[in-house]
């Protein structure tokens, strides 16, 4: 597993540096910041970064959470607030069973962490595979920023020392399986919620990581009900971002 920390909007230039340092404890350097209201390089990130600094001094800042999500294979936000069933992406897994189902893979993860008053809205949330928690007293769920992610880098490190696979799909083939899922749910007439099936596999894919062979499988078998069907080769239905009620 490699981590790319991602702070949207980080507001406190001493957070920056926290980071910064819990980041150079568990040797992390990549990180991204997206539109900082706070400054990276001033005399209190410094003081609290400590031998961190450089990793600020080397951090990538951004406008956007899309273009911070460049290169990054399976993007994963963290957030101390749940809701029901419903929303997909507030159905956070806690990060101790998130870094064992993905400790062997070697795709780029991107653990994005919002600003330290309000968090992710609901459309960054949107351009995440998935969301993660840290389990905390329920009466007071919400931690520091640069506590949650010395915890999720200390919790990656743990996972570190596992044997590494190769033959974890990227980026691209997840793309290709999604596009070829939502085709195929445009060809259900009874599925009323197409926007909710397509999180749904999205949710599916970025908790349980596929191997290639295995994606390859799929991606056959898609195929061969499309054909089936009619709609192979064929114009593609455009990729929705938006979950909502169950089919």
């Amino acid at each position: 597993m490699k981590a790319r920390v991602i702070l949207v909007e980080p507001e406190n230039a001493g957070n920056l540096g926290a980071v910064a340092r819990a980041m150079k404890n568990f040797r992390c350097k990549d990180l991204t910041l997206v539109n900082p209201k706070a400054d990276a390089l001033g005399d209190e990130a410094k003081a609290r970064a400590m031998h961190g600094f450089p990793v600020l001094q080397k951090a990538r800042v951004v406008d956007s959470l899309q273009e911070a999500l460049r290169g990054v294979d399976v993007a994963v936000a963290t957030s101390a607030k749940t809701q029901d069933r419903m929303q997909i992406l507030r159905s956070p897994l806690p990060v101790r069973a998130f870094m064992a189902r993905h400790r062997t893979t070697d795709s780029v993860y991107g653990f994005v962490f919002g600003c330290e008053r309000i968090g992710l809205t609901n459309e960054q949330l949107k351009q995440c595979d998935l969301t993660l928690t840290i389990p905390a007293d329920r009466a007071y769920p919400t931690l520091n920023l640069s506590h949650a992610v010395a915890i999720v880098l200390y919790e990656a490190a743990l996972a570190r020392g596992t044997r590494v696979h190769k033959g974890f799909l990227r980026k691209r083939v997840k793309e290709e399986l999604i596009q070829k899922w939502l085709d195929l749910i445009h060809c259900g007439e009874k599925i009323r919620n197409k926007d909710y099936a397509l999180a749904v596999f999205k949710a599916l894919l970025a908790r349980t990581p596929l191997e290639r062979k295995e994606a390859r499988l799929l991606l056959g078998v898609f195929d061969s009900v499309l054909k089936r069907v009619g709609q192979f080769p064929g114009p593609k239905a455009a990729l929705s971002e938006r979950p909502g009620k169950p089919p």
